[in-house]
């Protein structure tokens, strides 16, 4: 396939930043970054041509990451800015994620089961989302963590069922999740390769 790229005089330089195909939509992703013009993401199908959908041009931000929902048309997309945004291409819905303080997004994981994602920054911090598919504004940030002087280059999540017993935790109050049931007896646990070793990290929701 060709996908076009249009061009004028005026435009000095047209970076291509990454590429992603839906997985079972016949669709593709393309994060482009126009000198004058900034950066936005373009989405076109297996014909090629013009893009059906293209997101609003952000000035001076590039969009590094990008990822898709394994099932639902939906792309997560981190920005060099530290910013987080959602679109939908079929309803030509964007909205950003806010309540983080993240800088330069340089991964994505996104666990599409518990609509779960988690990313992470060039100064080593993991942040952890709540995705809703079906409302972007009711998406929310959740939680982070911080490797200092590391940066992680990917990470994975994976869904593991725990029942923790008294005699793991000391608290009356942790000791109550014996009585969760197993939808709420859920551990989250992202494994993140940095550049020296890999971390598990274990988020509880």
């Amino acid at each position: 396939m060709i996908v076009s790229q249009k061009s004028n005089s005026e435009e000095t330089n047209v970076e291509n930043l990454a590429l992603s195909w839906h997985i079972f939509r016949d669709f593709l992703a393309v994060s482009s970054y126009k000198s004058n013009d900034g950066g936005e993401i373009g989405f076109f199908t297996k014909q090629g041509g013009k893009s059906f959908f293209k997101s609003k041009k952000r000035q001076f931000t590039r969009g590094n990451q990008i990822i898709w929902h394994t099932k639902q048309p939906i792309l997560l997309i981190g920005w060099d800015n530290g910013k987080l945004s959602l679109i939908d291409p079929i309803k030509g819905i964007e909205e950003d994620i806010t309540g983080s303080d993240l800088t330069e997004i340089c991964v994505l994981c996104w666990n599409s089961e518990s609509e779960i994602a988690y990313v992470g920054d060039i100064n080593g911090k993991i942040a952890s989302f709540k995705i809703d598919p079906e409302d972007f504004s009711k998406s929310k940030f959740l939680n982070k963590t911080n490797f200092r002087e590391e940066f992680p280059v990917s990470i994975v999540s994976k869904n593991v069922k725990i029942k923790p017993t008294s005699a793991q935790f000391s608290t009356r109050k942790l000791a109550k999740q014996e009585a969760f049931n197993d939808s709420d007896a859920l551990l989250l646990s992202s494994l993140s390769e940095t550049k020296k070793r890999a971390v598990s990290l274990y988020f509880y929701y």
